[in-house]
């Protein structure tokens, strides 16, 4: 997913390529039809998005260590929690 946003925030897609047919309002159920697309299991693609949201205080210390500028960093960080929350996210939604 893009933090191209933060610097263009007119542009609203979320990916470079479409994922389940969209480049926005991307879901778990989306990255979830993605990995059976291209033949990674359900568990396994389930553990992958559980390994980057145990990641995420070592994402934000990263962010923190940028070049960015403090206005970015939150952005940043902003952008990464709203996404973190969808790959977060219970499949029956």
């Amino acid at each position: 997913m893009l933090p191209v946003n933060v610097i263009l925030p007119s542009d609203k897609e979320q990916t470079a390529l479409t994922v389940h047919g969209k480049k926005r309002n991307i879901r778990r159920k989306d990255f979830m039809f993605l990995a059976d697309s291209c033949g990674i299991s359900e568990k396994v693609a389930g553990n992958l998005m559980e390994s980057v949201l145990r990641r995420k205080e070592k994402l934000e210390q990263i962010c923190r260590q940028s070049q960015l500028s403090e206005i970015q960093q939150e952005q940043v960080l902003t952008l990464m929690e709203e996404r973190m929350k969808v790959l977060g996210q219970s499949q029956r939604k």
